[in-house]
């Protein structure tokens, strides 16, 4: 991760919650937003059919609504769509969250995000071109966090020697000897960036082919699914 000092991260999340505080931010249906939770009770109930309940990205989650939607949300503008003869446009976001731990780090389902203890800010915003059995989305995200002090646990004993003892040694958790189970990233504020939900993507009737770094849920679940999810960063991937 790039990392800047406690004040500058402050002054990171200060500037862009203060200059898109002016704009009026709504999501549309990335992973576990509000939005997809209403299209998956609409698919539930049968007054909207998707493509599939268990396997959702971004690209994926485009549900058919009836025509005379009677949800609780008809009538509401769901998202910026436009046509360019050919070529059909959307524009995603620009999505902001923030948050505030006052004791502790506490966080899930978060995606590039490390909500540490103190102020937490994540900002997204995107478009996506389709036309010609072709799709590509350009979605990243950035996000810092104050990544303030608090008092640690005592790590693992596993960490006590080298070359764990300046990074485990002092970050790790008592009794889990994972890598992927820091207390803390460290003493700085953390400021890091990703390409988030962006794709490029090639369907032809059944075949579909595309690479990018689009979060995967994979199953019913609200909190854990079977596998993969956006509780972390996404990766690259083709398929």
């Amino acid at each position: 991760m790039m990392k800047l000092s406690a004040s500058g991260g402050i002054r990171v999340i200060c500037t862009i919650v203060f200059f898109f505080a002016a704009f009026a931010v709504t999501g549309q249906e990335v992973l576990l937003s509000d939005q997809e939770a209403y299209y998956d009770t609409l698919a539930l109930t049968g007054d909207a059919e998707r493509s599939y309940l268990s396997f959702r990205t971004l690209s994926d989650s485009r549900p058919v609504l009836p025509e005379g939607d009677t949800g609780p949300w008809n009538g509401v503008k769901k998202a910026e769509q436009y046509s360019l003869g050919a070529i059909d446009t959307r524009i995603y976001g620009p999505d902001l969250f923030a948050s505030y731990n006052s004791n502790a780090p506490l966080g899930q389902n978060d995606g590039l995000l490390w909500q540490g203890r103190g102020a937490n800010m994540s900002l997204s915003a995107g478009v996506r071109f389709e036309g010609y059995g072709f799709e590509a989305i350009l979605k990243p995200v950035i996000a810092c966090s104050q990544n303030a002090a608090f008092d640690l646990a005592s790590p693992a004993a596993a960490y006590a020697n080298q070359p764990f003892t300046d990074k485990a040694g002092v970050w790790g958790y008592p009794g889990v000897t994972y890598i992927d189970a820091p207390q803390r990233f460290g003493d700085d504020a953390v400021y890091d960036w990703s390409w988030g939900d962006s794709e490029i993507r090639y369907s032809w009737k059944t075949l579909t082919v595309g690479f990018g770094t689009q979060s995967i849920w994979l199953g019913p679940a609200r909190i854990n699914p079977l596998i993969h999810s956006n509780n972390a960063p996404p990766y690259p991937k083709f398929d």
